[in-house]
């Protein structure tokens, strides 16, 4: 593997860098670039560095990200754009980076800036969003979002280099080492950056922009790349910036997200695609449908309740795949909203929020956790980081289990409204085996919630001197549905609505039955593929728990006569069941001198004849199945022509 690496040299008070780069090979025969200080001092090992890792094709980014995700203008339902940076994006960082999308600060903003401000044509701006071209890649996402990219653009990195990323910075928290991916080549060669792609860090007050490490071999096929850059020593106020230039006038570069882990030494789903599903891998129908399947519901999700009240305290159930879905509700009459929450040790994920303004703050958040997240918290009881405190506060969670851990959730949503009664998510097709739910907050108390739309209402929680809060589901059977409440009074409301859906099933013959309850999951035999035979779906004439679609069986077959003083040689034959297959002879007897071998083949020579030798052949599968049927072979004698000459 190939890595391109430069390395960092801290700025010392009063002192000046020198912009010389000494060149060499690494032992490990890399090539390496080192920025010398002045006195010829090279940096320190521990000093910042950027190493360029490898290049992946893949549109499939479940596994990828752990850490954090930012896709812009993603799935958009038609063509949108020239739009801002933070429009229509799926967006969940640590709390160790930090994106600014305050277009008025020009001088942190993430992504550089050319005039103040933009909301439906941000053309001008300098870096903008376009989404919703039917011929750009689908992405699968991080969180199991799948839909049409989007593409960030940068219009001043038209045949010039640009620093498209001005600035994410480093927070407290930030590890000693961690990787970013850049996400390229996803617009049908729209916004190829193909003169540069150059990621570079930064320290404040510094006045240069090193270390650096370009994407060596730079090239663009239409097929969606991922850049992997690991970054090692890196500070809370360090920054990272990207720059881009198309090489083409006219053609505005860009690229269409970035992912964050903590770990860079493996490739999530690298085994994905060579048609074996390799469950031990961590492959399923949701991470590799083509290996394994497409997937299929299983049963609606069911899950633990716990009410906190005012403070968060300790909850934990056992099980296994389980979610952990944390909510918190704010009432005051300051600004106030969650910034991150802990579970042990633990960083919750973002999932989505709602604050809304009247004469108080009506907030309500949802964080959620995963299994191996939730095994290794090293502890059960929540923290919440606000900003500003409110005065009133309500807070839930609820344990899940068996609980898909890819596509979580189905629809995300938000609504809020002031000096109203009722509020409700927009429609959306809520399938079988999902749970819709909603987590709602209004301002006032001294009135009681019911729920909209048919929903089951599970809490009516009040929150103290002002505000109360909601929670309530409705399980999916295929029909749009729509969350939400209804108050006894009037106020500033807010709304979370999302989805949560069982383990899916694998199903890889198709047949429409999972693997899990198919008798034959190698062999469509389900009412939608009709037998040839006759058979009713699953049907198991012999009970052995393998439909008769795949049931081992040795067909009926004549078996050529023997002949005295020659050689015989036939193979026998097995049909459905798993290969390879296993032969032995378990009644009866061949002719003398004939074997049966393993491999099904009977062989030898027959030394005289006049008989007919009946005996039982038995067959196993490589899964253990077996089937056995009764032959005959009948030797002759041979005819001899000159017996009686003389």
């Amino acid at each position: 593997m190939e890595e391109a690496r430069l390395r960092y040299f801290p700025s010392i008070a009063g002192a000046l860098l020198v912009a010389t780069a000494t060149v060499g090979l690494a032992a490990d025969g890399v090539a390496e670039s080192a920025w010398v200080g002045e006195g010829g001092t090279a940096s320190a090992p521990d000093d910042p560095t950027i190493t360029y890792v490898r290049k992946v094709s893949t549109t499939n980014f479940l596994g990828w990200g752990q850490a954090g995700f930012y896709f812009p203008q993603f799935a958009a339902s038609g063509i949108v754009g020239p739009k801002r940076t933070d429009d229509n994006m799926q967006f969940y960082v640590p709390n160790w980076l930090e994106f600014n999308f305050d277009c008025f600060d020009l001088e942190n903003t993430t992504f550089s800036a050319d005039k103040p401000d933009c909301f439906d044509n941000c053309k001008g701006r300098g870096v903008y969003t376009r989404g919703g071209y039917g011929n750009w890649d689908t992405f699968i996402l991080p969180n199991g979002f799948s839909g049409p990219s989007g593409s960030i653009v940068d219009e001043k990195a038209e045949n010039n280099t640009n620093n498209t990323v001005n600035q994410i910075y480093m927070k407290p928290g930030v590890p000693s080492s961690f990787c970013m991916h850049v996400v390229t080549d996803n617009t049908a060669n729209a916004h190829d950056s193909a003169n540069a792609i150059v990621v570079r860090g930064g320290r404040p007050g510094q006045g240069s922009f090193d270390p650096n490490a370009p994407v060596p071999n730079l090239a663009f096929d239409g097929t969606t790349d991922v850049h992997t850059f690991r970054f090692d020593n890196f500070l809370p106020d360090d920054f990272i910036k990207i720059r881009l230039n198309s090489g083409t006038p006219g053609v505005s570069p860009g690229f269409g997200g970035l992912m964050f882990d903590e770990a860079c030494d493996y490739i999530p789903n690298e085994q994905c695609g060579n048609n074996v599903c390799e469950v031990e891998l961590g492959e399923s129908c949701e991470s590799c449908p083509g290996d394994c399947g497409a997937c299929v519901d299983g049963t609606t999700p069911t899950g633990t309740w716990f009410i906190h009240g005012p403070n968060p305290q300790s909850h934990y159930v056992e099980g296994a795949n389980r979610l952990l879905i944390f909510v918190a509700h704010g009432v005051d009459e300051q600004s106030h909203w969650v910034q991150g929450v802990k579970y042990g040790n633990k960083d919750m994920h973002f999932l989505e929020a709602r604050s809304q303004d009247r004469n108080d703050k009506s907030t309500v958040s949802v964080w959620y956790l995963r299994e191996a997240e939730i095994y290794s918290a090293g502890g059960t009881s929540f923290s919440v980081d606000w900003y500003h405190k409110p005065g009133q506060r309500s807070y839930e969670s609820i344990f899940y289990t068996e609980v898909s851990q890819t596509f979580t959730f189905g629809s995300i949503d938000e609504a809020g409204c002031n000096d109203c009664y009722a509020i409700a998510c927009p429609w959306r097709t809520i399938e079988p085996s999902h749970r819709s739910v909603y987590a709602g907050t209004h301002e006032r108390n001294g009135a009681i919630f019911w729920p909209l739309n048919d929903y089951t209402q599970d809490a009516d929680l009040w929150m103290g001197g002002n505000g109360k809060a909601t929670l309530g589901h409705k399980d999916g059977i295929g029909y749009p549905e729509s969350g939400g409440a209804q108050f006894g009074r009037s106020g500033a409301f807010s709304l979370v609505c999302f989805e949560v859906q069982d383990i899916p099933q694998s199903d890889i013959d198709g047949d429409g039955v999972p693997d899990g309850a198919d008798n034959c999951p190698n062999v469509p035999n389900s009412a939608a593929f009709p037998d040839g035979e006759g058979w009713e779906p699953q049907q198991d004439d012999d009970g052995d728990g393998i439909g008769n679609a795949c049931d081992l069986v040795i067909p009926p077959q004549v078996l050529p006569n023997a002949r005295s003083g020659n050689n015989y040689s036939r193979s026998l034959t097995a049909e459905r069941g798993q290969g390879p297959y296993t032969w032995a002879l378990i009644d009866g007897w061949l002719p003398p001198h004939l074997t049966l071998g393993a491999d099904g083949v009977i062989a030898g020579y027959v030394p005289w004849g006049g008989f007919t030798a009946e005996f039982t052949a038995q067959v196993t599968d490589a899964t253990g199945d077996t089937a056995t049927r009764v032959m005959t072979i009948r030797v002759t004698r041979a005819t001899c022509y000159s017996c009686h000459a003389n």
